[in-house]
């Protein structure tokens, strides 16, 4: 009696606390799970040193073929499991009895499974503590513990292989059984992995043992032992760098156990029998869920619609949701109870939903709600499911009640006794709930039922305007209901999936739009329904536009007037985008409501779970010691899926001041592996504390989505090869992180699941009192040379992981006791924290050399609230190299004083050493190689520049070869030449020189003027060369006969054309077009004359600078006429057509000088014929030909 009175402990006491002082804050945390497990297992008891209640499920992915190996084998394991652990314990605890849950699929004649005879069916009372299915693609066959939550909470489940159960046997399953007594300790007293992992950056394989120096296994030194998975006390070292050390603050594994709820005050000692009990096993195959919905008729439900809903809400359950083959009966109470609809299974093809969602009354009874009895009401729930003796064992009991009306502390207590005997789960529904309550008890009293049945409670609040109730009220009874129903562990088949669901209110807008998305994690049938509160409210228009662009518009759909709704069932949905349209005729106080169901495919099976770590009891959420974590897993069939978008939604029920709904809140949640609140990075489990409810007091929905993160999830490989792997070659678990050699990238899926309700009982303090979540992740290491030290961790939040703290603290300790006190030095300096969960790395010096120091860290907020000691890592820092000093003067040295280093001050301060240190030569050698280097560099340009320049003088001043230098395509503002004393240099310099002066002088004019002459045969051309130009010496005389024509190119800045050689005055390959026939050239013209003065009668292409690049200007095609003077034989005689000049689409605008005068004009050399299109050559080098004097020969340079 005292075990059924301590769930109403928290109800007793509540009373109490209005005599308290100081504003408080509680929240009624009404959700699936009882605190500790985040499952919903069965009772799992120690008694009297036996356990019992242990549940073991076979996944339905076992082929029936292996049935009677898996029985066999699990027969075996648990035998010798319960040997072992009777041993670890000494004698405190083993296994008494076990059900075996076999999967409905199995067929159970002598045949396939003659070992389990006899066996009951029935419903499975909830998760299994040990699930046998298929192999993990990690840890593979291997047993391993799925872990959501902290040091001394119950673990979710135990998973192993059916391979390695099915291959049991005599010299093996002893095996098998030891590694399923280490998975235990960590799943039923809530401790952790205390060894290493290789490649974990938080729990290393080895570590640097802080007393030897050396590296050190990160394991127990007793960690083999056969019969000894755990550390002993004596040999447990809480500096090891180990994830239980990190999550349980160094405390053994033995004080955990010991302080569980198994040994806790003395229970379940040292017995004094001989032997462990050997279990018990009992077989029961997966019936057909069974559920009862009981439902309160007072008069109190014939307020405004509250009936009218209650039973369209129901028949919309019955009809449309329930799967196949649940067993469901209906059951009214008030003064008394009555049963409206027996137990019957679900049928499509049958009238039985139309039956049982019709089984309520047309009017509710006219007994006062202060004479209900919901003792009777259950007692009659139970006689239900005991009828044609039936067990009521696994079975939901759905109880819709209000709010009011608190039952009998009597009536409780007896409840409790029939669902505890019976097994049952009982779900709460409070409709309607009419008010809050604000520091007073819950006024229904049944929280304690839900809390000792691993129940669910959900809340609808009471809206209406004057007597018309809202139609969100319907909708949220619906959900509810929905809710209720799919929370059941045995509906695995056929369970509807919520798809989208959309609230549109009247009186805003006539059209309502929206769109959804259907994808291949669901089945081919899926529903479109639009709830209305009247019909008018639907307009004519109503559309459902399919991806392809198929409408089906509103006569293709049905109407349901007994639920409201009009719907359209989709048999075979496309995939992808779906849009919808409908005419909106609502009032401003009512909506219309669209909601999409479906199934879950029979291929892909995407689960999304939802709990948290709170009790169903009253959770005071401003006490830091009992925060609130929300927990969602999210697998594909039994594959974890990672990097998926996971947001829980909190959303208050009911309506604000001016009657609009008041805004939900959005958070995300993670599977980062910073280890608060998340453990392990990577199993598909995200979490994060929720967030503080500013709101005010009322009651919060809590709503979680999941999907594919707009393609970026991803789930792990299943290798084939890990079949075959032995248990000890896999991976144990769990590290920091679970790494996948492989992944795949998920197909797209969406999940939501309407989860439960937080009662806020009351506004949140004015002052801040949460601290910032524990960091877990700290990493310290060592740079031998600079004696400097970084630290690496993520950033926590300011309340809880929400937020920004405002400072870090980090203390410096030289043992591991006073780390964990936070003493020692403090290290200052630090930088500001981040946003929550960002990596944050500083580094900083020691000056502590030669000795073993423990760094911890823990944030601040702004109103001072300090969080959690972070893991303590250790360092050590070698002492810097020192060297004898270069001069020795004799003289006494005062010594050093350090000074004391005061409060959040960086300890470390710069030590003065005599001599000059190794450091000390580096920087010297350093910075004497580099001026040595420097220095070379210099004087090897300066030798390359020296002699470069003797050899261009040398060059031109060389007498025995005289070359006239001719450029190829060059005008007289260019110079190819890079001789700095050759002519052409000299003329190149005063050209460029005089482009910003306005007027050239006389030398600069008789400079540029010898590239406008041609050299002719005879002295007279020499000679005409000599006379304008005496500072011009020919040393040869010997010239090509004029029968042989220079070497000319055009004067635009076309592609060079290809040079052509002649040998010893051979002919000219191409007809000359002579344009010049006496070979007169104009002289340059200086800026000071006009251009016009002696161009006139030039007949060639004149360019005018002051126009840009970009025009060509063609001469007159008519001067372009054979030579007569050409021997006829010699050049051949075709007519070619006059050239044309191209643009320039490549050369950039020509920018004018302010100094140059307008109407300058740039004279080209003499144009040489181009050749025909098909035989020119585009040349991006320009050339630069030497005529020989001696025998004409062209030369590229």
């Amino acid at each position: 009696m005292l075990l059924l009175l301590l769930p109403l402990l928290p109800a007793l006491l509540l009373p109490l606390l209005p005599t308290m002082t100081g504003p408080k804050v509680f929240i009624t945390l009404s959700i699936a799970l009882l605190s500790g497990p985040a499952y919903c297992h069965g009772e799992l008891q120690l008694v009297d040193n036996g356990y019992e209640g242990l549940l073991v499920s076979i996944s339905d992915h076992v082929p029936v073929e292996h049935c009677n190996h898996v029985v066999n084998g699990l027969k075996s394991v648990l035998r010798e499991f319960s040997s072992l652990l009777w041993s670890l314990t000494d004698a405190r605890a083993s296994v008494r009895d076990v059900t075996v849950i076999l999967p409905s699929s199995w067929k159970t004649d002598e045949s396939t499974c003659s070992l389990v005879s006899p066996m009951i069916t029935s419903t499975p009372p909830g998760d299994a503590h040990i699930q046998v299915t298929s192999s993990h693609p990690v840890f593979g066959n291997r047993p391993w513990v799925h872990q959501t939550q902290g040091c001394g909470r119950q673990g979710d489940y135990i998973q192993i292989g059916d391979s390695l159960i099915r291959s049991i046997v005599n010299d093996t399953y002893s095996y098998t059984a030891r590694l399923l007594v280490g998975e235990w300790v960590k799943f039923r007293w809530g401790t952790f992995e205390e060894q290493g992992f290789p490649e974990d950056p938080l729990y290393p394989k080895s570590y640097l043992d802080p007393v030897t120096r050396l590296t050190k296994s990160n394991t127990c030194t007793n960690y083999q032992n056969p019969v000894m998975p755990i550390c002993p006390s004596d040999l447990h070292n809480p500096e090891a760098p180990t994830k239980h050390n990190s999550q349980c603050g160094g405390r053994s594994a033995w004080d955990i156990i010991l302080q569980s709820q198994d040994f806790a005050n003395g229970r379940n000692s040292p017995s004094t029998s001989v032997s462990s009990y050997v279990p018990t096993m009992n077989y029961v195959q997966e019936t057909a869920p069974r559920m009862v919905l009981l439902v309160e008729d007072t008069a109190v439900m014939n307020l405004q619609q509250r009936w009218e809903f209650m039973r369209k809400a129901i028949r919309r359950v019955m009809v449309y949701d329930v799967p196949d083959g649940v067993q469901v009966a209906i059951v009214i109470f008030n003064s008394e109870a009555k049963t409206t609809a027996p137990l019957m299974k679900m049928e499509s093809l049958s009238d039985v939903r139309q039956r049982v969602g019709s089984s309520l009354p047309r009017n509710p009874s006219t007994v006062p709600e202060s004479q209900k009895n919901i003792l009777f009401g259950l007692r009659e729930a139970i006689k239900v499911l005991t009828t044609d003796s039936g067990d009521p064992a696994g079975a939901k009991v759905i109880m819709v009640t209000t709010g009011n009306s608190m039952a009998p502390q009597q009536d409780v207590n007896e409840m409790l006794r029939l669902a505890t005997v019976n097994n049952i789960r009982v779900d709460t529904i409070i409709y309607p709930q009419t008010e809050h309550r604000v520091l007073i008890s819950a006024s229904h009293g049944l929280e304690s039922l839900v809390a000792a049945t691993k129940g669910s409670s959900f809340t609808v609040m009471d809206e209406g305007v004057g007597k018309d109730s809202k139609l969100n009220m319907m909708v949220s009874l619906m959900d509810a209901l929905f809710s209720s129903m799919c929370s059941s562990s045995a509906v695995s088949s056929g369970v509807p999936v919520l798809i989208h669901s959309k609230s549109y209110p009247g009186g805003l807008q006539t059209m309502s739009d929206g769109s959804f998305t259907l994808d291949d994690s669901f089945g081919p049938l899926a529903r479109f329904l639009v709830f209305y509160y009247d019909l008018n409210h639907v307009g004519n228009s109503l559309q459902l536009i399919s991806p392809s662009g198929e409408v089906i518009d509103a006569i293709n759909m049905q109407e349901d007037g007994d639920a409201n709704v009009v719907f359209v069932t989709i048999p075979e949905a496309e995939r992808g985008l779906w849009q919808y349209k409908l005419e909106n005729r609502a009032d401003s106080h009512q909506s219309l409501h669209v909601q999409v169901t479906g199934t879950e495919s029979n291929v892909r099976k995407v689960r999304l779970k939802v709990w948290t770590n709170g009790p169903h009891a009253i959770v005071n959420m401003t006490d830091p010691s009992i925060p609130v974590i929300v927990y969602a897993e999210v697998k594909d069939g039994n594959i974890p899926i990672l990097n998926a978008k996971v947001t829980a939604r909190l959303k208050r029920l009911g309506n604000d001041v001016s009657g609009s709904s008041y805004n939900s809140i959005p958070f995300d949640l993670y599977d980062s592996g910073f280890g608060d609140p998340d453990i392990t990075a990577d199993d598909g489990v995200y979490s994060r504390y929720i967030p503080t409810m500013y709101g005010g007091a009322g009651y919060y929905q809590l709503t979680v989505t999941a999907d594919d993160n707009n393609g970026y999830a991803q789930s792990p490989v299943n290798n084939a090869f890990m079949h075959h792997r032995r248990a000890d070659q896999e991976v144990k678990c769990c590290g920091s992180r679970i790494r996948y050699e492989h992944t795949k990238r998920v197909a797209p899926f969406q999940r939501s699941v309407v989860y439960g309700v937080l009662d806020v009982l009351s506004i949140n303090p004015g002052n801040d009192i949460v601290p910032p979540n524990r960091i877990l992740d700290l990493q310290a290491q060592v740079n031998a040379t600079s004696q400097e030290v970084t630290l690496q961790w993520t950033s926590p939040g300011d309340d809880y992981d929400w937020g920004q703290a405002q400072r870090y603290e980090v203390v410096l300790a030289e043992s591991w006791p006073e780390a964990k006190a936070f003493e020692g030095h403090f290290i200052g300096s630090m930088p500001n924290p981040a946003q929550v969960g960002i990596k944050q790395k500083v580094t900083t010096e020691i000056d502590v050399y030669e000795s073993t120091l423990y760094i911890a860290i823990r944030a601040v907020d702004e109103a001072g609230n300090r969080g959690g000691v972070s893991n303590i890592p250790n360092i050590w820092v070698p002492r810097p190299v020192t060297t004898p000093p270069i001069v020795v003067t004799p003289e006494i040295l005062e010594p050093i004083q350090k000074q004391a280093v005061p409060f959040e001050q960086e300890i470390v301060e710069t030590v003065s050493e005599e001599g000059l240190t190794m450091q000390d030569f580096i920087v010297i050698l350093s910075s004497t190689g580099g001026f040595l280097v420097f220095m070379i560099i210099v004087a090897t340009f300066c030798y390359c520049f020296v002699a470069r320049h003797k050899f261009h003088h040398d060059k031109d001043s060389t007498e025995s070869n005289p070359n006239i230098l001719i450029k190829t395509n060059s005008t007289l503002e260019i110079d190819q030449d890079e001789g700095s004393n050759s002519p052409d240099s000299t003329l190149k310099d005063d050209v460029i020189a005089s482009k910003g002066t306005q007027q050239n002088s006389p030398i600069q004019e008789q400079k540029l003027s010898i590239t406008g002459e041609l050299l002719m045969e005879g002295a007279t051309h020499s000679k005409s060369i000599q006379s304008p130009f005496p500072d011009v010496t020919l040393t040869s005389t010997n010239f090509c006969s004029s029968s042989e024509p220079p070497s000319t190119t055009s004067s635009h800045n076309t592609p060079y054309q290809t040079a052509y050689t002649i040998g010893t005055c051979s002919s000219y390959p191409y007809p000359l077009q002579v344009a010049y026939p006496n070979e007169d050239m104009a002289a340059y013209i200086p800026a000071s004359l006009p251009s016009h003065s002696s161009q006139a009668s030039m007949p060639y292409t004149q360019e005018d600078l002051s126009k840009p690049y970009g025009f060509a200007y063609v001469s007159d095609p008519t001067v372009y006429q054979v030579d007569p003077s050409y021997a006829k034989g010699q050049i051949p005689d075709y007519p070619l057509p006059p050239p044309v000049y191209e643009s320039y689409p490549c050369m950039p605008p020509v920018t004018s000088y302010s100094n140059q005068p307008p109407g300058l004009v740039k004279v080209p050399p003499p144009v040489a014929p181009k050749p025909t299109p098909t035989t020119r050559a585009s040349t991006v080098v320009p050339s630069e030909v030497f005529a020989d004097a001696k025998g004409c020969h062209a030369t590229h340079v």
